[in-house]
C-alpha cells in the first residue's frame, strides 16, 4: 500500500504556469491568474480575495473549474487598477503635481489651525 502511494507521489508533478494556462484555455478561464498573483497585483492579501469570493462581496469575482483553485480574470484586475494608474499618471504630470502640492498646503494649514484652537 505504501509503495503504491509513493509511486503515485512520484507521478505527480507541479504544473508550470504555461502548462496551466494551456489547460485552462479549454474551460474559458484563459487570461486568469491565481489568488496569490491577483492579490500581489492589487496590493491586497490573498485572504481578502478569498473572502470576496466566498461572500460574493468584492468588485471582481473569480472563476473556478470543477472545484479547482480560484482563477481571477486579468481583464477585471486591469479594470480595477485603471483608476489608480490614471491618478498616478495625473500626479506625475506637472499640472497634477502642482495640484497635489496645493492640496497638501491647504491640508497642512487646516491642521495647523485646528492645533491652535
Amino acid at each position: 500500500m505504501q509503495a503504491e502511494a509513493n509511486e503515485a507521489q512520484k507521478k505527480r508533478r507541479a504544473v508550470s504556469p504555461d502548462e496551466r494556462r494551456q489547460l485552462c484555455k479549454g474551460y474559458g478561464v484563459d487570461d486568469t491568474v491565481s489568488t496569490s498573483e491577483a492579490a500581489a497585483m492589487l496590493g491586497l492579501k490573498p485572504q481578502t480575495l478569498r473572502r470576496w469570493s466566498c461572500q460574493g462581496s468584492g468588485p471582481i469575482q473569480p472563476s473556478q473549474v470543477n472545484g479547482g483553485p480560484l482563477r481571477w480574470p486579468l481583464a477585471n484586475i486591469r479594470a480595477l487598477l485603471a483608476p489608480t494608474n490614471a491618478v498616478r499618471d495625473h500626479i506625475a504630470s506637472e499640472e497634477g503635481h502642482k495640484a497635489l502640492e496645493a492640496e497638501t498646503a491647504r491640508n497642512l494649514a487646516r491642521l495647523a489651525d485646528s492645533l491652535r484652537a
